[in-house]
This record gives C-alpha cells, sequence and structure tokens, in this order.
C-alpha cells in the first residue's frame, strides 16, 4: 500500500501552471513503516537475490579438498596359474561368441515370423542354442502352428526346430 502525492515542479520555462511530477510521500500514510515494508513485493524482490548471493559467497575464501593420491598396485609375478587363467579367458570369449550368435539367429527367425502376414508372431517367443531352435507361446489354429515350424526351419543357420506352440483359438 503506498501514498502518491504530485509535487509541483515550476521553471521559468514551464510558466506558472509547471511540471508535475508524482512521488511517493511516506510520513503521511498513516501505516508505520514497519508494515509498508511487508507489503511491499519489491522488498521481497531484493531480499530473495541477496540472500542467494550471501550463501553463494559464504563459499568463497575456503581450499578446495586436496586431490587423493593414485595408489600403486603391484603387479603380480607370472605364475603356473596364468596358463589356466589364459585358457579359462578363451573359453568364455567362445562361449560370450557362441552366446552372440545365438541371439542374433533367434532375432532372424523372430524376424521371419513377424514378416509373415499370416501368423500373429507377437505371441511366439524364440529361443536358439548352437542352430537348435525352440518355439513357445501360442499359435490360433494347428496350420499355423506348422506355418511358423516350417518358416524357422527355412531361416539360414537353423539346424533343427523344436515347436512347443500351443494351439489356442484366438491368440
Amino acid at each position: 500500500m503506498s501514498c502518491f502525492t504530485l509535487q509541483r515542479m515550476g521553471s521559468p520555462a514551464t510558466g506558472p501552471g509547471g511540471i508535475f511530477r508524482r512521488g511517493v510521500h511516506l510520513s503521511t500514510c498513516g501505516i508505520p513503516m514497519e508494515e509498508r515494508m511487508k507489503l511491499d513485493p519489491r522488498n521481497l524482490a531484493c531480499i530473495l537475490p541477496a540472500t542467494l548471493l550471501a550463501f553463494a559467497l559464504s563459499g568463497c575464501g575456503k581450499e578446495p579438498p586436496p586431490k587423493p593420491v593414485a595408489k600403486s598396485v603391484p603387479v603380480p609375478a607370472l605364475s603356473a596359474n596364468d596358463d589356466s587363467a589364459k585358457a579359462e579367458a578363451a573359453k568364455n570369449a567362445a562361449q560370450a561368441a557362441r552366446d552372440s550368435a545365438d541371439k542374433e539367429l533367434a532375432g532372424r527367425v523372430k524376424s521371419a515370423l513377424v514378416a509373415e502376414r499370416n501368423l500373429n508372431a507377437h505371441g511366439i517367443d524364440v529361443v536358439a542354442k548352437d542352430g537348435a531352435v525352440t518355439l513357445y507361446g501360442t499359435a490360433e489354429t494347428r496350420m499355423r502352428r506348422e506355418l511358423a515350424e516350417n518358416i524357422a526351419g527355412r531361416v539360414e543357420g537353423v539346424k533343427s526346430v523344436e515347436n512347443k506352440l500351443a494351439v489356442v483359438a484366438g491368440s
């Protein structure tokens, strides 16, 4: 809540009427100065940035924490177990390559099933292991169950197909 007055500013150039300027008249409003400061939103707009600035500057002048020192780890000397560790690592790498090839084969079979328009392949899961493909899920009819098996068998890399699809009408 603010009180405003008009102050007349006369000069020889403006003549007797002068120029009127609006000013804030604080002494005769009847509201104590403390209350006016609480009600004035401009005061809040000044207090918030000042508070943020104070918090930001409170961290200045402090030294940063020391950086951790890297510790050197001694490397053990080669032993007889290194040959077995290398063989184990090679075995794990070969297994990872087979797993990757199995996932790729399952993906190709699933893509071939999805490409068939007469088959709802979204209800069919495909698992591959060393070229052997297993189909899980449901098929609408016996003919569509057999169609899925035939499509899976035609995909390159498939050695055998195990069809575990259940015939469920409306699936």
